[in-house]
């Protein structure tokens, strides 16, 4: 699978989503290739140097893609990998609109926030472009990312409701949703991710819990996404 991950918005977690989700394949047995399209910031090509200067096992694949031939290397890549994800700026970038044209799916993470909210019809805009060159659906997963842990809030309701209201076809809201919590960053600043931290905290079980939801979500559960797919 092609997996995208991202948006027109930055600060939504598309890189520490990316980080993980890879760990998680790769732990699951997976050959998988991290591709930093961000050429502006390429935190994710340095989250991937730091573990593999720290020598962490499985070890990741990781390269730095930019440019109008963005598209072309992804599909020369292809073959050689079991996954590919891609982690993009948070701004609406020739490589954002390229990988979107050979990607299986569009990973969004968002905060149901105003600012947020008014990047939804820019997303369209581009879904619609990448159509135009493509023979395949593309869907569009938004993923309530950075959500707060009051248990008040109920951060992939809000997105969900939001969606509907908007009426925006291509797109769902996933399941799964993924919390501001410290683990992320305890796990960001050594190379790894939540699932190879010790877990005898409260706060690092409940990422671990998350981050292995959305991966089965997304990953485990691919007929079930392929099928909505086509339906979209």
């Amino acid at each position: 699978m092609i997996l995208l991950a991202g948006s027109v918005k930055g600060g939504t977690g598309k890189t520490v989503t990316s980080a993980n989700l890879g760990v998680e394949r790769a732990r699951a047995g997976k050959q998988v290739l991290l591709v930093d399209a961000d050429a502006d910031q390429g935190n994710l090509n340095d989250w991937a140097a730091l573990r593999s200067e720290a020598g962490i096992e499985p070890a990741l694949t990781r390269v730095m893609l930019k440019g109008r031939d963005t598209a072309q290397q992804l599909l020369r890549l292809r073959d050689k990998f079991d996954d590919i994800i891609i982690d993009c700026g948070g701004f609406d970038s020739q490589e954002l609109r390229q990988a979107l044209v050979v990607a299986d799916l569009w990973l969004i993470p968002m905060k149901p926030s105003q600012f947020q909210i008014w990047t939804l019809d820019k997303l369209l805009e581009l879904r619609e472009l990448a159509l135009g060159f493509r023979t395949t659906p593309l869907q569009g997963c938004l993923l309530a990312a950075r959500a707060s842990t009051h248990p008040a809030h109920d951060d992939r309701a809000t997105l969900d409701a939001v969606l509907r209201q908007r009426g925006l076809d291509g797109f769902r809201v996933l399941n799964a949703v993924i919390h501001e919590r410290a683990a992320y960053t305890m796990a960001e600043g050594q190379g790894m991710g939540v699932s190879e931290l010790p877990r005898s905290d409260r706060g690092v079980r409940s990422a671990v819990a998350e981050i292995q939801s959305l991966h089965q979500e997304i990953f485990e559960d691919a007929r079930e996404t392929a099928a909505a797919l086509v339906e979209a």
